[in-house]
């Protein structure tokens, strides 16, 4: 029966495996159709924007504030489909070479493609932002908190 229960134990463990693996595809596949529907809103905005430049063109018509809110829009969509691709990144467990564009496993130091240095601080986990001295002082810090502030503090007095 041993052998039995080993044998038990270890399906056990690749379905769970495989299961895990499934959820992270699973999330993946919605970042990235998230990602495609955000390319598709940066091409209409910049398809608004031609328009926009083009009837100012054609017209002489001052669009410049419309021609701003324009490319804001478009600079605002950017920075949420570079958001979202760090996310993928990040579910992938992969890192992309800022020099090349390629995906190497998450820890690697060089890029396997270019060979250029990989920068590790892009990919890891979000910043927290800290609350003003003020409201520090008025709540009691949380162990996580003071643990971080105490590493702060460190690294602070080495530099």
């Amino acid at each position: 029966m041993s052998r039995f229960d080993d044998l038990l134990l270890k399906a056990k463990t690749v379905a769970n495996a495989a299961g895990k693996k499934t959820g992270e595809l699973v999330e993946v596949s919605k970042l990235k159709l998230e990602a495609v529907q955000i390319n598709s809103d940066i091409q209409k905005a910049y398809e608004r924007l031609g328009s926009v430049v083009y009837e100012q063109e054609k017209t002489g018509a001052d669009n410049n504030d419309l021609i701003a809110l324009c490319v804001s829009e478009i600079d605002g969509l950017l920075v949420e489909l570079s958001d979202l691709n760090a996310k993928i990144n990040e579910a992938k467990n992969t890192v992309k070479c800022m020099s090349c564009g390629a995906e190497n496993p998450e820890g690697s130091l060089y890029c396997a493609r270019c060979g250029s240095a990989l920068n590790q601080v892009e990919y890891t986990s979000p910043v927290t932002v800290q609350a003003p001295v003020e409201e520090a002082a008025k709540e009691p810090a949380s162990p996580a908190k003071a643990t971080e502030e105490e590493l702060s503090g460190t690294q602070e007095d080495n530099q």
